[in-house]
This record gives C-alpha cells, sequence and structure tokens, in this order.
C-alpha cells in the first residue's frame, strides 16, 4: 500500500507502521460513518441524537492536520455503541459486532489501537503537522519493535475485511432492448487495491443499479459470465457507498485510465474548495486532489464538470447532514 518500505528501525519505519494504522482506522470510521448516514437517508432513524450530529460536525470540520492524527477508534466506538440501540440493524461489515469493548477477548486489540494512535501522533510530520510532540530518537529502536507487534495484532483482528472488495463505478449503462422487456444495468467498475495492483476494468451486468461514480464496499462478487469480456452477473449486489468520503478521483478525468483513490481531507470555506488526501500518499501536500466546482471548463469537458458536481453535491449534503443539530436549533 505504500512505497519505499523502511526495513531499519528509526524513524521512518516508525512513522510508516503509524501510518499504516490510521489508514486503516480512517476507512473503518468512515464505514461507519457511511452506515449511519445510510439509516438516516432511508428513514431507519428519522432523526439522530445531539451527540451523533455533535460527532459528525466535530468530524466533518476537521482540518487535515487535525484529521491526519485523529483518534478514529473513539468515533467508532461512539457510532457502534448508537447503532446498538436501534432494533433490527445489523452491521454491514457483521464482523464489527465482535469488537465491542466489554469483550475480554479484545482487551489487546484495544490497546494496540491506542498505543498505535500514540505512535502516529508523535511521527506525523505531514500539511499542518506540529513540532511540539515528537517522539525521543533513542526510543524510536524500542517503539518500532513493540509498533510491529502491536500493528499484528491488530490485522489479526481485522482479517475479516479479506471478504469485502473496494470497488469502484467508473460508469453505469443501461441496456433495455426492444425485443427484451428486463433492463440490465451494465457497470462498468474497477477493484481497487488488489495485491497486484491492478486496474483492469470489469463489467457487472446487474438487474438492479448500485450508485453511480462511487466507491463502494461490496460483499460478495456477481457470477462469472464472461470470462474474456470480465463480465460478471447477477440480479443484484449488497452494497455500502462511502462516497463523497472516498472517492476515485479519476472517473472525473475523461482520459484517466487508472484509479485514484483518496479521502475527504478538509472543506475550505473562503474558496469553497474540498480537498481530498491520496490514499497512496496521504501526509503530501502534492498528492492532494482539489475539487473546485466554480473552476472553469470548458466545452470538451464537460462530462467531467457534471461528475465533479455530483461529488461536490453530496459533500454538501453530508455538510448539511453533519451539522443537521446547529441548523434545527432555534
Amino acid at each position: 500500500m505504500f512505497r519505499g518500505r523502511q526495513k531499519k528501525p528509526d524513524f521512518a519505519r516508525l512513522q510508516q507502521l503509524g501510518r499504516v494504522f490510521h489508514i486503516a482506522s480512517e476507512f473503518m470510521g468512515i464505514i461507519m460513518i457511511s452506515q449511519l448516514w445510510e439509516l438516516k437517508i432511508k428513514g431507519t432513524v428519522p432523526n439522530l441524537p445531539d451527540e451523533m450530529m455533535s460527532l459528525l460536525d466535530k468530524y466533518f470540520s476537521l482540518s487535515i492536520a487535525d484529521r491526519s492524527v485523529y483518534d478514529y477508534s473513539s468515533l467508532i466506538r461512539a457510532i457502534r455503541k448508537y447503532i446498538d440501540t436501534i432494533p433490527n440493524v445489523s452491521y454491514f461489515v457483521s464482523e464489527l459486532s465482535t469488537l465491542r469493548d466489554d469483550d475480554p477477548n479484545n482487551k489487546s486489540f484495544g490497546e494496540a489501537c491506542e498505543f498505535l494512535q500514540y505512535i502516529r501522533s508523535v511521527t506525523y510530520t505531514g500539511y499542518g503537522a506540529s513540532k511540539s510532540n515528537r517522539v525521543m530518537e533513542a526510543a524510536v529502536p524500542e517503539l518500532c519493535i513493540r509498533a510491529e507487534a502491536m500493528l499484528c495484532k491488530v490485522f489479526e483482528k481485522l482479517g475479516f475485511l479479506h471478504r469485502y472488495t473496494l470497488t469502484s463505478i467508473q460508469n453505469i449503462h443501461i441496456n433495455k432492448y426492444r425485443h427484451d422487456t428486463n433492463t440490465l444495468f451494465d457497470h462498468q467498475v474497477i477493484k481497487l487495491m488488489n495485491s497486484n495492483a491492478s486496474n483492469e476494468i470489469n463489467f457487472y451486468l446487474l438487474a438492479q443499479h448500485l450508485d453511480n461514480s462511487g466507491v463502494v464496499l461490496t460483499k460478495q462478487l456477481p457470477t462469472i459470465h464472461n470470462v474474456e469480456r470480465r463480465q460478471y452477473k447477477g440480479d443484484t449486489l449488497e452494497f455500502l457507498n462511502l462516497s463523497p468520503l472516498v472517492i476515485d478521483v479519476n472517473t472525473f478525468e475523461k482520459y484517466a485510465d487508472q484509479s485514484k483513490l483518496v479521502i475527504f481531507g478538509q472543506y475550505e470555506e473562503q474558496s469553497d474548495v474540498y480537498v481530498f488526501r491520496s490514499v497512496m500518499k496521504p501526509d503530501e501536500e502534492r498528492d492532494f486532489a482539489r475539487i473546485n466546482i466554480n473552476r472553469p471548463f470548458d466545452r470538451t469537458k464537460r462530462q467531467e464538470q457534471v461528475r465533479y458536481e455530483a461529488v461536490c453535491q453530496q459533500l454538501v449534503a453530508f455538510k448539511l447532514f453533519a451539522q443537521q443539530a446547529l441548523t434545527t436549533q432555534p
């Protein structure tokens, strides 16, 4: 996931360990937020309690520097406790129900998360980082050894994630012919973060469509329909949409043939710009993606403009969702 792996027990190695943990916990946090938003959108919960709205408002308002050391374990814990109070609601990632704090089997997992969160906070040197809280150089080798052991404990518990597929929906075509009463939705997709780094386009032929131009988490693959054409076919596919907090920014570019997965970083109100961080290099400013719908588009880029507008509309909707408690109060 991160290039240039550091093998020596030095600061760069310790920094990488903290970064890997933070990206993993950030994805888990976004999964929880996305499920919470789905419950609200579908009307399962008419109104979220004030503490949930405050939590989401704080999350949306974070700067990149604050978000880069944000404690996602606390956010996940708070959302999980709330969802557990809602009757007849199951987690999309069902295994999350096994990671409750009151289970003694999860004590070492919780301790590992707490330690790695500390490591992330004292090794982050990216955009807007504070220089006042840094780890002592003499302690680095021992901390590296301990951090690696802790990271193993974390991923031992998160091993279930291999059952889920992170997928970028590039486009959806509607196949409806006069001689056939059935409608088929032809999804052009890329399965993200494969071990072989492949960006091959696949095609999901489904009777019901997924959300267009989004990054979704799916639980299973449809049945193989045509190997040579990389086609899969099925009636429906259970999914959780992680957009607009996670997007494939290259779906907005007409001639891009690769995926570029980015995560929401911050909203710059003065310039009305949404800034996203690269999953591959989340701490490097030069790899940030800035979405500004007010920038000029020429005639050849109208398709890209529509897609940028779509993600901005979703971000505005999420911002209003996060600030609902503040806007509805007298």
